[in-house]
């Protein structure tokens, strides 16, 4: 049976790409196989939401959680609990982002088809690494944050937001534009730094993408 471990779920802006300024309910699952240098969810201690093993709590603890919360901790559910806690939390319709960690490492394709199925609109956001299922109706969020995501993963997706340091990055990007279907997807670039923020929007303006803001973690209860 497909088991999904929910590191927290917590209402916030979308702060990237399409849906930015919506509202929406984040649903963060626990665990990432690997060990991005610009893991947006780094802390002092680590990315806490990608730390295999973590500790599982009850679904009330979880439930007590909120953005800032540090701790690499998880309560277990099956697609249909999941679902229903979620009717519970906000019902639909309403956007939904399951993130990470790295959602993609889990079974999705039966919770987001209960979900879409509920009338929630689903986002996925995924560093492109893993191979993925789906519902067909779920909006496909990229964010390469390693040299190693799919062309699958770009091929399919609804859009993508690449990372950009300095020029350097370029170089990447082309390559991996290579496997974007121009005519399906929106590309953004998004800084990976302070210094980078004047440069991304050069890039944007003169090769005809559009820029994504990530200002900082900005969560709701």
């Amino acid at each position: 049976m497909t088991e999904l471990p929910v590191n927290s779920l917590n209402f916030g802006f979308q702060w990237e790409g399409l849906n930015m300024g919506r509202f929406a309910l984040f649903i963060r699952l626990q665990g990432c196989p690997s060990s991005c240098f610009n893991c947006p969810h780094q802390t002092a201690a680590g990315s806490v939401s990608c730390e295999i093993p973590a500790e599982e709590i009850t679904v009330d603890q979880m439930l007590q959680k909120n953005g800032q919360d540090s701790r690499a901790t998880y309560a277990a559910f099956s697609p249909e609990q999941l679902a229903r806690l979620i009717w519970d939390v906000q019902p639909a319709p309403f956007d939904l982002v399951i993130t990470g960690g790295e959602p993609a490492m889990h079974d999705l394709l039966e919770l987001t088809s209960i979900l879409i199925h509920n009338d929630y609109n689903v986002i996925l956001q995924t560093g492109g690494e893993l191979p993925f299922e789906v519902n067909s109706g779920t909006e496909i969020s990229v964010r390469p944050r390693t040299r190693l995501v799919l062309p699958g993963a770009l091929h399919e997706a609804t859009e993508v937001i690449f990372i950009i340091k300095d020029k350097s990055d370029l170089d990447w990007l082309d390559i991996l534009l290579e496997h974007v279907d121009d005519d399906e997807t929106s590309v953004f670039l998004q800084a990976g730094g302070r210094g980078a923020t004047q440069f991304c929007a050069k890039q944007a303006a003169e090769r005809g993408f559009r820029l994504s803001y990530e200002p900082g973690e900005f969560a709701y209860r």
